[in-house]
């Protein structure tokens, strides 16, 4: 609970905000240069339902930065139950990592068949 407490000091610490008193999102993705709102929105959408690591790479990667937090993109497998067959199917979700410890952030909002 304290390194909790410790992130969430950081993220407060950090945090910035327009003349009008309005957070700011000062998001930093790599591999995409835009401030648009709208514009990471739609990329970080079509990540979560088309992103998957080469064949031997790690099930995560790191895609940018925000307040000092990593944020991350991880590939997962689930089993279900089909007409009594078991069958695998992939989701992608969000995260960010301070200090060693996971938030998830955000999930694709529904698992996909791959």
């Amino acid at each position: 609970m304290d390194k909790l407490t410790l992130d969430e000091s950081r993220y407060k610490n950090q945090l910035e905000y327009d003349k009008e008193g309005i957070k700011l999102n000062p998001i930093q993705l790599d591999n995409f240069n835009s401030s648009d709102a709208e514009a990471i929105g739609i990329y970080l959408i079509k990540q979560s339902f088309n992103w998957k690591p080469n064949i031997g790479e790690d099930g995560t990667m790191k895609i940018g930065d925000l307040y000092g937090f990593d944020l991350f993109i991880r590939r997962q497998k689930e089993t279900y139950e089909d007409k009594g067959l078991f069958e695998y199917r992939f989701q992608n979700i969000f995260f960010a990592e301070g200090e060693r410890i996971w938030h998830k952030i955000f999930m694709e909002p529904g698992p996909y068949q791959h």
